[in-house]
């Protein structure tokens, strides 16, 4: 057990996949974070259930984000990235497909996102 556990709260389409990865930098922690809650089955994650993360290892904390109206991942990574090459980032993060973002959808961004 770490010595100065932090907290996730899961949001709409999180996976222990994509909080690992944006966490940690690194998806394959996501078996650690499975341990770590008592999680035996992935798929029965509820949204606003608070996760205990180990705080050895944190890349950085992420942000979230409300997509509006007419977002993309290029326009996001253009606008609060500042680099539209980053857009590949922000889908890895998240399990939406570009096709699939809907106006009110929570995504998960780097740290480094600005509020556009």
């Amino acid at each position: 057990m770490p010595l100065d556990p932090q907290s996730y709260d899961l949001s709409k389409n999180d996976t222990l996949w994509t909080i690992s990865k944006a966490l940690y930098g690194d998806p394959s922690r996501c078996g650690e974070l499975a341990r770590l809650n008592g999680i035996q089955d992935p798929t029965t994650l509820r949204t606003g259930t608070a996760l205990r993360v180990a705080a050895e290892g944190l890349v950085r904390q992420p942000g979230r984000y409300v997509i509006k109206k007419n977002d993309t991942y290029f326009l996001l990574a253009t606008n609060g990235l500042g680099n539209c090459t980053r857009w590949p980032e922000l889908a890895r993060l998240n399990p939406v497909p570009p096709t699939e973002l809907r106006t009110g959808m929570e995504i998960v961004v780097p740290a480094d996102f600005r509020q556009p």
